[in-house]
């Protein structure tokens, strides 16, 4: 229940990044709507590179520590998200490009570890519920992350500090998720 409530923050994050990224690129690196969408669609193919490559990541080099895999993400989606502050179109757009892919590979990657975590605390006769009660935890970050970011951004007239707001709130979260027992059962057992 402790990692399904920490979660909340890395959802927020993930959605928050796919819904605001192409307004980002267009209000504030002034890149054209379509470039600005091609910038999403990086985003989204690192997430998906991140979700093929963070499970055998944890399985061959972590020997199965699924936390300690998913603070490693969690600590670069917040420094990633930190740079995001510091984004400008003086930046080259290849740099760019490296951030945004990085971006999503963390941000969006992140939850095969997650619901492999979850299922590996419930226990394999627990697991299935488990895992679908935490996704429903989770998922409330989908509600407030995205209206979140929005708020901080018209209050401010700034993305940078929303980008900062999130990075502090996912370094934290990562934190966090240290105080966490893992199971002792690993792949290498």
């Amino acid at each position: 229940m402790v990692l399904s409530c920490l979660v909340i923050v890395f959802m927020g994050l993930q959605i928050s990044l796919q819904t605001y990224l192409v307004l980002f690129c267009k209000e504030r690196l002034f890149f054209s709507v379509s470039t600005a969408g091609y910038f999403l669609s990086l985003a989204h193919l690192g997430g998906v590179v991140g979700r093929l490559t963070w499970g055998p990541v944890s399985d061959f080099f972590f020997r199965g520590r699924r936390k300690v895999v998913l603070m490693m993400i969690g600590g670069l989606s917040s420094a990633i998200c930190l740079s995001f502050v510091f984004l400008s179109p003086q930046f080259s757009t290849w740099s760019i490009i490296v951030l945004v892919f990085l971006f999503g590979f963390c941000a969006i990657g992140w939850d095969g570890i997650y619901l492999t975590l979850v299922a590996e605390l419930a226990g394999k006769d627990r697991a299935g519920v488990a895992t679908g009660i935490s996704l429903s935890i989770a998922w409330v970050g989908i509600f407030f992350g995205p209206p979140f970011f929005g708020y901080i951004v018209d209050q401010t007239h700034s993305y940078s500090y929303a980008w900062l707001i999130f990075s502090i709130m996912t370094g934290l979260t990562t934190l966090c998720i240290g105080w966490l027992r893992e199971p002792t059962r690993h792949l290498t057992e």
